[in-house]
């Protein structure tokens, strides 16, 4: 089973991540504030984060560029979330793996989960 772990300060959003993961059998953890989720991140490396770009005080990329600097966490893929469509964000800059815009769609996330998941395995 793969583990996702997600970074958000929506619970909202946070909580429907989680519900629709976890019913197609992925292993969650989720975390609002994005300390805790980067300890998680380093004490557990998960399969793949789920990390919103607007964190309130801290930028989403920013922690991105973290871990990928980190040569224990820079292999883990990362897809973005975020409630604008901000189509200035560069997949390619940021060193994630994909983009999502809120509302989460169950279709939508779990496409997008088993498009980078297949990128693991390939």
């Amino acid at each position: 089973m793969k583990d996702i772990l997600v970074i958000d300060n929506d619970i909202n959003t946070l909580t429907v991540i989680q519900l629709i993961l976890s019913s197609y059998g992925y292993k969650v953890e989720s975390h609002s504030n994005w300390k805790e989720g980067m300890n998680e991140i380093i004490n557990k490396k998960p399969s793949l984060i789920i990390l919103k770009v607007n964190l309130g005080n801290v930028d989403g990329r920013n922690l991105i560029s973290q871990l990928k600097y980190n040569s224990d966490t820079k292999d883990i893929p990362v897809i973005l979330i975020s409630s604008n469509n901000e189509s200035t964000i560069s997949l390619e800059e940021t060193g994630a793996q994909d983009f999502i815009t809120t509302p989460v769609t169950f279709n939508s996330i779990i496409q997008k989960i088993k498009n980078v998941i297949g990128m693991i395995i390939i």
